[in-house]
């Protein structure tokens, strides 16, 4: 990961899981809900000052 495959390398697409392409789907107002560890976590999706899309995390304030 993150190497420069050389040439006539065989490349292929990263399998996705779903909470990925919801993270990457994610729209403002939308609620990501993860369990890591038996622990419960909410990840709201909101936008900042200049419209960015970031996902928050309460507990860890990150």
């Amino acid at each position: 990961i993150g190497e420069v495959p050389q040439e006539n390398s065989t490349v292929w697409n990263v399998v996705a899981s779903g909470l990925l392409l919801d993270a990457f789907e994610a729209k403002p107002g939308k609620r990501l809900r993860v369990k890591y560890n038996g622990e419960d976590f909410m990840w709201p999706v909101a936008t900042d000052a200049y419209n960015k899309t970031y996902i928050y995390c309460r507990k860890t304030k990150s």
